[in-house]
């Protein structure tokens, strides 16, 4: 009988299908966005479950740490994508006064701020 892969980093999640041979790089970048975004959301349907008091003890400090580490992780990944893309640094513009990039950590700044 045939095996299964999966693909790298996340082993035991999905079988692998097969990958068209023509598929493009806005193709592949779609099928994996969408496959990963999924995982991610289902990810977080099952930590919000932990949520019921029935059945866990938890303290304010422990979910604060642990949605730090989220939105830290959200920011991150985010800044690759707005950093790449926009390219905020030109020989022949310098830096962009409107620069995204600075007003993100910016925000991520202040939003973590608040749970300190």
């Amino acid at each position: 009988m045939g095996t299964t892969t999966t693909c790298p980093g996340e082993e035991g999640v999905m079988p692998r299908r097969p990958v068209p041979v023509t598929e493009t790089k806005a193709e592949k970048f779609e099928r994996l966005a969408n496959l990963r975004t999924n995982l991610i959301l289902d990810g977080l349907r099952k930590l919000g479950s932990l949520s019921n008091r029935n059945h866990y003890a938890y303290s304010e400090d422990e979910v604060n740490r642990i949605f730090d580490t989220i939105e830290e992780a959200v920011s991150d990944a985010k800044s690759r994508f707005l950093g790449r893309m926009r390219g905020e640094f030109s020989l022949r513009r310098g830096l962009s006064s409107g620069n995204q990039f600075q007003k993100d950590a910016g925000a991520h700044a202040a939003l973590t701020s608040r749970h300190t």
